[in-house]
């Protein structure tokens, strides 16, 4: 963009004006290579705090809404990786392909300081581009390892879900059965209690009793089988 180049005018402005020994050729890859480095570290670090910040997010509360975000991030990533590594394959060619390099030094000085020099500016951004996918690999891992946990969350979370709707389904199972008793009573059919005061009472004793006692055999059996 316009600042950028502004940026970039300015730096080569004030490397020739301060007389410096390299030559010209040097002078706009140097340059130039530090204005690719600041935009690479721009990025980066921006990546990295913002994926930090959501990942802290996540681990104190699960929500949609930041998976979509480290999701993109993701992918962002992902793009500026695949960027690097091209950048970084590329300067790798042409340090390692003596003609590219002659192509350059032909424009300059064809002498052994001049490729000294040249191949120092290259193994400079080199090495800086390798920090900045070092930071970009440590971020990725970080992602997926988030997502193990988040994986881990998510099973736990479905696991006691089902060990819940498990115990709930067995006690409505037990209140279905008194359900049934309570139903026999309740049809037009001689049983000896109709006259009976306290029949109320007896069998809704009995079918507490029955309750508590099923309940208690419940429990015993969801430990004896780990289902809980």
């Amino acid at each position: 963009n316009e600042q950028e180049v502004r940026h970039i005018v300015g730096k080569l402005i004030r490397k020739i004006e301060s007389n410096n020994k390299n030559s010209f050729v040097f002078i706009v890859l140097e340059v130039l290579f530090d204005a690719k480095i600041l935009q690479f570290k721009t990025k980066v670090h921006s990546a990295e705090s913002k994926v930090n910040k959501i990942l802290k997010k996540i681990r104190n509360k699960l929500q949609s809404s930041d998976l979509e975000k480290l999701l993109i991030l993701k992918k962002h990533l992902s793009k500026l990786e695949t960027r690097t590594k091209e950048i970084l394959s590329a300067i790798e060619d042409v340090l390692d392909d003596k003609e590219d390099l002659n192509k350059i030094l032909s424009l300059t000085r064809n002498n052994q300081i001049s490729r000294d020099a040249l191949e120092s500016i290259l193994d400079n951004f080199l090495e800086q581009l390798e920090d900045l996918d070092g930071i970009i690999f440590r971020l990725d891992e970080s992602i997926e390892d988030n997502e193990e946990f988040v994986n881990l969350t998510l099973n736990v979370r479905r696991t006691s879900f089902m060990q819940i709707n498990l115990v709930t389904s067995l006690f409505t199972s037990i209140l279905s059965i008194l359900a049934v008793i309570v139903g026999l009573y309740g049809v037009n059919l001689t049983n000896g209690f109709e006259g009976n005061p306290y029949a109320f009472y007896i069998l809704s004793g009995a079918l507490v009793f029955i309750f508590i006692f099923l309940s208690i055999l419940l429990f015993f059996y969801i430990k004896k089988k780990n289902l809980y």
